[in-house]
């Protein structure tokens, strides 16, 4: 080192007036991530508004996050301990949720009571069951908003630890993404691209404004800026590129050991029905012969211009006794009785599937409730998978007679409404269709038959390529002029046209009956696939109930009814479903696949899967390929730039062997403070068990000689470090990095070579 004293006390009076300055900066740089922060937060909250409409709890969520955020802006500037900030943002949380939620059960409108606390469970509770029996969009309930709201909350908070005071931008962005991404999964709805954008700008953002608050060298700032940067805009490139090419999955649930399959509430079947994976999700065994329709939803109402919501009528908690409510039918409607026993293994629902009409249940574990309208039933706080239950039916048995000259009308006026401005083909040819028919009954009849006649054909791919995959009036007068669709297009396309006639009418969600597995000489049994669900429409006809009619081309048991001597299959008075006669022989049941004739029984041939099952592989190989690449950008930044500084170092570069050092230490997570002195910092590495002191003590001379000796002549910084060091530095450097990697475990050693931390954390 220079023994001028003069140049030490230069050396220290700079250090001591970057000292003097450095709280200006670091208000400023809090400001920026405080404000980076907020913004990301917003951003990734837009997608959660496609599944719940904004009102109160969103002013409310954004009001609350920016007032903790604020405060712990001014209590860092002010100089408080980061951990006090974070207890008194949790504070001010805490009083704020109380404030807007429990004021009347609170002290002083915002401290938390006892009764506050005891309160809590039993909204969250209330929350849960809004959410798992709605649809989206939800409209937030008071339970639901202070969910919402107090979860913004606490992730503000969240946010403000590790964005402004762990300096971890890049873990704050996965913890915002998998928020953006939850209302994505939840619904299988794809994001919009202006909101992919938003969201990836506002994390560039990010990046920028903490790559702002470092304090090191330009040139290692300027290059981890750009790394940034590229990945950030490469993740977002790709994301845009390739992600729509990718495959779609269903709803699932992973479960150790197996995979539960979930159902769309909104009738978004068209997602399933393509997937060409299929599983196995439950058993039927029937003492009737032949396997019954199951029925997992209604949907009766029509929401904006024509798109079918699930039903939420009131429900009645199953008493011990398993009872359904008794539903009245005519006095000469005879009836059947058949008992029925589900195994569920991999169907993971709210939704029970049950055959109709029920009249009593066993076998249950967990809250359950019948809802009353239809005779669904829902969990109440539980789920599908894992039950094995018996269901009793009791259908009534109409002749032809009778169902002919039975009123199809009902007192509930949803079954019969219509959207605004409904595209004329369907009420012109539900005319048409009908003009010869008589009654009610040949009229749906006529269309059943229509439907299922040579003008149509079944196409999962059709509505698809042509722009009218889903269920809304558009959509289904779509279908109509192309005539190719699947059960979704049937199902409503019936339901319309019937209305349009003054035809009680809904839709059911629900599976087809299984494939025949086994028997016993008193019961067969049936399994049904992922695959196999289904919609179909029902009609309404008074003292007999409700029917079912299976328009979907080469699909399903069509509903018929014999001159007096009852029907061919039977009939649902809460919610019936007409089911194939009993036989002495099993047969095989239909899947929702289409087959390449119209048939007109109760089988339906199946086709190969292993060409797309070859064809999943690729798509899903690709992307794994393109996920390990992703990943492996962080750890080729970091090798690069280690190569770059080690040769640096070569050169007698002694500022670049301390950073290449320094690296070393953020990535095995080693303290490393921009205020700290060479030897300050020298120190704390010998601290490090297997670091070489000798060799660090080297490096700190080489690095105070770089710093602190006068040049020798104005030729450029990269003349003057190289004129100022020692080819030997860079041994020293590689001896110290070593000793550091070497001090912590294998696999934080594999970490900090995969995701080194040096690329985005500067202290």
């Amino acid at each position: 080192m220079s023994d001028d004293p003069t140049a030490h006390d230069r050396v220290f009076a700079t250090r001591d007036a970057s000292v003097a300055r450095r709280p200006r900066r670091t208000a400023r740089g809090t400001f920026r991530l405080t404000v980076g922060a907020f913004v990301a937060l917003v951003a990734a909250l837009l997608p959660l508004l496609r599944v719940i409409a904004p009102g109160f709890w969103l002013a409310a969520a954004l009001g609350l996050a920016a007032l903790v955020l604020t405060i712990g802006y001014l209590l860092r500037v002010r100089g408080v301990p980061a951990w006090a900030v974070s207890l008194i943002e949790l504070v001010v949380w805490m009083l704020g949720v109380t404030g807007l939620f429990f004021a009347g059960q609170a002290w002083l409108l915002v401290i938390p009571s006892p009764a506050v606390f005891a309160a809590v469970p039993e909204v969250l509770s209330r929350a849960a069951q809004d959410i798992i029996t709605g649809y989206a969009p939800l409209d937030a309930t008071a339970a639901i908003a202070f969910l919402l709201v107090s979860s913004v909350a606490l992730l503000a908070i969240a946010l403000d630890h590790i964005v402004v005071t762990a300096r971890m931008p890049l873990l704050a962005v996965v913890a915002l993404l998998t928020v953006a991404l939850i209302p994505t999964v939840s619904v299988q709805r794809s994001m919009p691209t202006w909101e992919l954008v938003t969201l990836g700008a506002t994390f560039l953002l990010l990046f920028r404004f903490e790559t702002r608050t470092r304090r090191e060298p330009e040139r290692p700032g300027a290059v981890r800026t750009a790394a940034g940067f590229v990945l950030g805009a490469a993740a977002l490139v790709t994301t845009l590129i390739v992600a729509p090419l990718l495959p779609t999955l269903n709803p699932v649930v992973l479960v150790p050991g197996s995979v539960s399959v979930g159902v769309d509430a909104s009738i978004d079947l068209g997602r399933n029905l393509r997937n060409p994976a299929s599983t196995e999700i439950l058993t039927v065994t029937t003492d009737t012969g032949s396997a019954p329709y199951l029925r997992l939803a209604t949907l009766s109402l029509l929401q904006g211009s024509g798109t079918w919501v699930p039903d939420a009528p009131s429900t009645t908690a199953i008493g011990s006794d398993g009872t359904f409510p008794a539903q009245a039918l005519g006095s000469t409607i005879t009836t059947t009785e058949a008992q029925t026993q589900i195994d569920i293994s991999r169907l993971d629902t709210t939704w029970l599937p049950v055959p109709y009409p029920a009249a009593s249940i066993s076998g249950l574990t967990g809250s359950w409730a019948i809802a009353d309208q239809n005779l669904t039933v829902e969990s109440q706080g539980g789920s599908t998978r894992g039950q094995q239950y018996t269901v009793t039916t009791t259908s009534p048995q109409p002749t032809l007679e009778q169902i002919e000259t039975a009123p199809a009308r009902s007192t509930n006026s949803i079954y019969t409404v219509l959207p605004q401005n409904l595209p004329t083909i369907i009420t012109s040819d539900a005319q048409q269709v009908t003009a010869g028919a008589t009654s009610a009954y040949d009229k749906l009849i006529a269309l059943q038959t229509w439907f299922r006649g040579d003008e149509f054909t079944y196409s999962l791919n059709a509505p698809v390529e042509q722009g009218f995959d889903g269920s809304s009036a558009d959509a289904v007068a779509r279908f109509l002029q192309v005539k190719s669709g699947y059960c979704v297009h049937y199902a409503s396309a019936f339901t319309l046209m019937a209305r349009s006639l003054g035809i009680p009418t809904r839709i059911v969600i629900g599976y087809l009956p299984g494939t025949y597995s086994s028997s016993t000489p008193d019961t067969v049994t049936y399994k049904v696939v992922s695959d196999q669900l289904h919609a179909w429409p029902e009609a309404y006809f008074q003292g007999i109930g409700w029917v079912r009619f299976e328009p979907t081309k080469s699909l399903g048991v069509s509903t018929s009814f014999a001159p007096g001597s009852g029907t061919s299959g039977t009939v649902d008075n809460s919610g019936s479903t007409p089911q194939p006669t009993a036989s002495s022989a099993p047969t095989a049941a239909p899947s929702d696949q289409p087959s390449t004739a119209p048939t007109t029984g109760t089988t339906t041939s199946t086709t190969s899967t292993s060409g797309p099952a070859i064809a999943a592989i690729v798509p899903w190989a690709l992307g794994a390929v393109l996920v390990i690449a992703v990943l492996a950008v962080p750890g080729v930044l970091g090798a690069a730039r280690a190569r770059r500084l080690r040769a640096a170092a070569a050169r007698g570069d002694a500022v670049a062997a301390w950073s290449w050092v320094q690296d070393a230490a953020r990535d095995v997570g080693v303290p490393v403070s921009a205020a700290a002195s060479p030897r300050e910092f020298g120190a704390a590495l010998i601290a490090q068990p297997g670091v070489p002191p000798d060799a660090v003590w080297r490096l700190v001379d080489a690095v105070e000689r770089a710093a602190y000796a006068p040049p020798p002549a104005p030729t450029g910084r990269r003349a003057r470090r190289a004129a100022s060091g020692d080819p030997a530095t860079a041994d020293a450097a590689a001896a110290v990095r070593s000793g550091v990697l070497g001090s912590v475990a294998p696999a934080r050693r594999l970490i900090a070579r995969v995701w080194p931390r040096s690329l985005w954390a500067r202290e």
